[in-house]
C-alpha cells in the first residue's frame, strides 16, 4: 500500500509541471472563403485601398501575362488588375460561364486563382488568373 501511494504521488507531482512538453500550441489559420459574396465581405473588412500584388494572366492570346500591379485608392498605376476588378470578373462568370474556379486568400480574401471557361462550344476562351503576394502599402 505504501508503495502504491508513492508511485501516486510521483505521478501527480510529474504531472504538474508548468510547461508543456509540446511546446507552445500555435493557433491554426482560419481557412480561406469557399465563395465569393464572404471573399468581398473578408477583403472590404481590411479597407485596403493601396496594394502591390503579383498577378498572372494566361488565356490564348500569347504571351502569357505576369507583372506586380500597384494599386492606389483602387486605381491600378501601369498594368494590372484590382481585387475589385478580379472580383467583378467572378461574378460576371457566375451569371454567365460554362465553367468557373475561384479560390481565395485565407487572411485578406483575394482571389488568388481563377479558372473559366465561358462557353462550353467554342475552343481556347478558357483563361487563368493567378493572384499571389498582396502586400498592404501605407500611406
Amino acid at each position: 500500500m505504501r508503495r502504491m501511494l508513492i508511485c501516486v504521488g510521483m505521478l501527480v507531482a510529474l504531472s504538474c509541471g508548468s510547461e508543456d512538453p509540446a511546446g507552445p500550441v500555435t493557433p491554426k489559420p482560419p481557412p480561406p472563403p469557399t465563395n465569393l459574396d464572404d471573399a468581398v465581405r473578408l477583403w472590404q473588412s481590411h479597407g485596403i485601398h493601396d496594394y502591390t500584388v503579383d498577378e498572372v494572366h494566361h488565356c490564348f492570346c500569347p504571351p502569357p501575362r505576369d507583372w506586380t500591379a500597384e494599386v492606389r485608392d483602387g486605381v491600378v498605376q501601369g498594368q494590372g488588375w484590382t481585387v475589385e476588378e478580379l472580383f467583378d470578373r467572378i461574378r460576371a462568370a457566375q451569371a454567365d460561364a460554362f465553367f468557373l474556379d475561384a479560390k481565395y486568400d485565407a487572411v485578406y480574401g483575394y482571389p488568388t486563382r481563377v479558372s473559366i471557361d465561358w462557353r462550353d462550344y467554342i475552343a481556347d476562351d478558357e483563361s487563368d488568373s493567378y493572384m499571389s503576394n498582396l502586400q498592404p502599402l501605407i500611406r
